[in-house]
């Protein structure tokens, strides 16, 4: 429309400001006053124009969540903006840590042909099928998987290398972790690392990486991209998931049965305090379940961490600096695992299994704003754009 009033405007007579300025005082004039309402129009298509384009941009790369289903083998993909889940891809079988790579082109989802089993949980009869294993490539303009990569055996999570092509993935079953180039889509190596692994992050430098073992209480810390083990450590019973601050001075590692985050000085690797999480009314013997903490994200300007709490239905705001709790949030939902966060920081989604929904909370007013249906036992969170 832009377009067609430019070139309407000027085959009808559009002002020559050469020819204004030969003629009469009074041409000149009202030449001059012709000149300054076309300049006016042309500013003002000029803004609306790029009104258009910023609108345009604006929803190509609005933000979106992306949920792993862990029982329906699927992801649900969830727009920031409406808080409405827009679509469901097919994934692969139990489908558990997700990283979108923030570009907006693409997803990826560990998933796995190991029989779920866990704590409380009996022993499957079921054999796994090693064929089921990898790393599901999601394409996510055209929502469906494009490929799969390998990625050793029961992946759970992963970490995400944007700047050399690579993911580091955690084998629970075989103890190791693994490197795989998307470059070639090849293992290019595995390191012996502890029992159970689970947790896996990359420091924002990307000069290390933190695994944390859930069965011998520790985390391993690798040199990138090499994978030379240059540090372990111990934290409290069962450490689950790794956040760094964004300055990557420290780490928070949370510990599921110790019931407690760990504060890691991340450049020397080196615990340096310990955050016990109370019950989510603080009240002793309330009858809620002991918190667990699992999923664990800090804030883009580093200021508050958020962990969920499990069984304990909560999530908890943490002070980073002051390595205190705040506030919790009770009634998140039924056993609150995975968790993202918004760019801004205005928004986190929370992954409760049990009950099959994601809460959306909003930071400013620390309250649930809304609960998403979404596949069945949603496990893991990312948050990218679409």
């Amino acid at each position: 429309m832009v377009v067609r009033l430019l070139r309407t405007g000027f085959a009808s007579g559009g002002p020559d400001m050469l020819a204004m300025s030969r003629g009469r005082t009074g041409e000149r004039t009202r030449g001059s006053r012709e000149a300054r309402s076309w300049s006016f129009l042309l500013c003002a298509l000029a803004f609306v124009t790029g009104c258009d384009v910023a609108s345009a941009q604006h929803r190509d790369h609005a933000e979106l969540v992306y949920i792993s289903n862990e029982d329906s083998n699927d992801v649900s993909i969830v727009e920031v903006g409406s808080d409405q889940v827009v679509a469901t891809v097919p994934a692969g079988k139990r489908p558990r840590g997700i990283r979108a790579d923030g570009t907006g082109k693409y997803v990826y989802v560990a998933v796995s042909g190991a029989p779920k089993s866990g704590p409380g949980l009996p022993k499957s009869a079921l054999p796994p099928d090693p064929n089921a294993d990898g790393i599901a490539v999601l394409d996510v303009k055209r929502r469906s998987i494009e490929r799969r990569l390998p990625s050793g055996r029961d992946p759970e999570a992963f970490a995400l290398d944007s700047k050399r092509a690579m993911l580091l993935i955690s084998n629970e079953e075989t103890a190791e972790a693994s490197a795989v180039s998307l470059g070639n889509s090849k293992v290019v190596r595995t390191i012996q690392v502890g029992s159970e692994p689970e947790g896996v992050e990359l420091r924002p430098d990307g000069q290390v990486a933190y695994v944390t073992n859930e069965g011998d209480d520790s985390v391993v810390v690798l040199a990138m991209p090499s994978l030379e083990r240059v540090a372990t450590f111990a934290t409290e019973a069962r450490p689950r998931a790794v956040a760094f601050t964004p300055d990557g001075r420290e780490a928070l590692v949370t510990a599921e049965s110790g019931g407690s985050v760990c504060v890691v000085d991340a450049q020397a690797h080196v615990p340096v305090a310990t955050i016990r999480i109370p019950p989510p009314n603080a009240t002793p013997g309330n009858g809620r379940p002991a918190p667990r903490p699992m999923g664990v994200v800090v804030a883009p300007d580093g200021k508050l961490a958020y962990v969920t709490t499990g069984r304990s239905g909560s999530v908890v705001v943490l002070d980073v600096s002051g390595r205190r709790v705040l506030r919790t949030i009770a009634d998140v939902g039924a056993r609150p695992w995975g968790i993202g966060i918004t760019a801004d920081g205005t928004k986190l989604y929370v992954a409760n299994g049990p009950s099959d929904d994601v809460a959306v909370i909003d930071t400013r007013e620390l309250r649930v704003v809304k609960r998403l249906k979404v596949g069945r036992s949603p496990w893991g969170v990312a948050v990218g754009p679409g």
